[in-house]
């Protein structure tokens, strides 16, 4: 077995035509809410579905495929940081696409030297540092708590 980290998936929205291609996907990567356990037969929506077992860049293979299935859903995915490589971390939501950026163990983008000054240079810093992909997660986590 080669060299594995932690990977993340939190969904915050999903149209109910689109779950169980979501729930499939969960479950071919082996992510379960305990993250030891099968998946289950019902999409926990806030619930952090993960795994032990996934490899550096799984996240982004994980978005891809939540992507294509279930393009509706509002989520976030992210593998933790292994020995000198930070994880990676893809944001999505139907408004705004897909944000990808390398991540530390939160699943919260990290920015070297040069992605910060393209993101100047840009001329729109907020997009180019994923706010309005971070601000739609906490607008769709909180939407979950309302009674």
């Amino acid at each position: 077995m080669g060299d594995t980290t932690n990977v993340q998936v939190y969904i915050y929205a999903c149209p109910d035509d689109q779950r169980a291609a979501m729930l499939e996907i969960l479950e071919y990567h082996r992510l379960s809410p305990d993250w030891y356990g099968p998946t289950g037969d019902t999409l926990e929506l806030g619930q952090a579905y993960g795994s032990n077992y996934a490899a550096g860049d799984e996240s982004e293979e994980i978005a891809a495929e939540i992507i294509e299935a279930a393009p509706g859903a509002v989520f976030q995915a992210w593998t933790d940081p292994a020995y000198e490589w930070l994880g990676s971390g893809v944001m999505y939501t139907p408004e705004l696409g897909r944000f990808g950026y390398e991540s530390d163990s939160n699943g919260e983008p990290q920015f070297g030297q040069a992605a910060v000054l393209d993101a100047i240079a840009s001329g729109d810093v907020e997009k180019a540092i994923g706010v309005p992909w971070r601000d739609a997660m906490i607008r769709a986590a909180k939407e979950l708590k309302k009674p």
